[in-house]
């Protein structure tokens, strides 16, 4: 691999961080976290979802709407070979179950407004995981003591999503680091020829282009990870 190539979420998370800072990587209703915060962060996700039992090849999900929060878990359990499953808000709680049952999910992550529906849809299962809301997952980052871990590698397994099943039950897809790299590769060559263009026709922006995540995070165009 080239010096210059970045082929998984830990190095790009740790390129960042010394290169640029105090440049804002993630930001939400006002609400920002530099990259240099991102990487301090992160590694406290690292430690809390190691702190409860998670290792290289398990499964998280998420239930909830695009929320910063959800790129926090997902770029540090991506860290460590931990696959982060997105679940459709808009499934009944049957379906919910089956893909938790399907994955083997360790723990559901869900947003606010969420709770109702997870425990309807864990109700269905008989060894659901554990239900992680917001408020506590934020409670148990800031108590965790961050450590040294063992970073996944480019064909490590990061992001796991559900097709509609319109031929029976949804099909998981999973994709590792390299994948989602590289569509953020082809998003920054996008973005960099249309600044190239704007350049020469003398309207350059004047601010650092950033990138609003609108599309739900249960489908992949959703989870390029634009910061980067």
């Amino acid at each position: 691999m080239a010096e210059h190539e970045k082929l998984t979420f830990d190095e790009l998370i740790r390129h960042w961080a010394k290169e640029k800072p105090d440049q804002v990587a993630l930001e939400q209703e006002g609400s920002a976290l530099t990259f240099a915060e991102l990487e301090d962060r992160s590694r406290k996700v690292v430690a809390m979802l190691r702190a409860r039992g998670l290792e290289k090849g398990d499964r998280i999900a998420w239930l909830g709407k695009n929320a910063r929060h959800y790129f926090e878990l997902f770029y540090s359990a991506a860290r460590l070979g931990i696959v982060m499953v997105p679940i459709g808000w808009r499934l009944a709680a049957p379906e919910i179950a089956y893909i938790l049952g399907d994955t083997g999910a360790k723990l559901l992550f869900i947003d606010e407004g969420f709770g109702e529906l997870a425990d309807k849809a864990c109700g269905q299962m008989d060894a659901a995981p554990p239900i992680v809301d917001t408020p506590t997952a934020r409670a148990e980052i800031a108590a965790a003591q961050p450590g040294d871990f063992a970073a996944a590698g480019a064909d490590d397994a990061v992001l796991q999503l559900y097709t509609s099943g319109t031929t029976g039950n949804p099909k998981g897809a999973y994709s590792d680091h390299l994948g989602v790299v590289s569509g953020t590769m082809n998003y920054i060559c996008q973005t960099a020829m249309i600044l190239q263009l704007l350049t020469e026709r003398g309207e350059a922006p004047t601010v650092q282009p950033s990138a609003l995540v609108s599309v739900p995070l249960f489908h992949v165009t959703g989870e390029i990870p634009v910061f980067l």
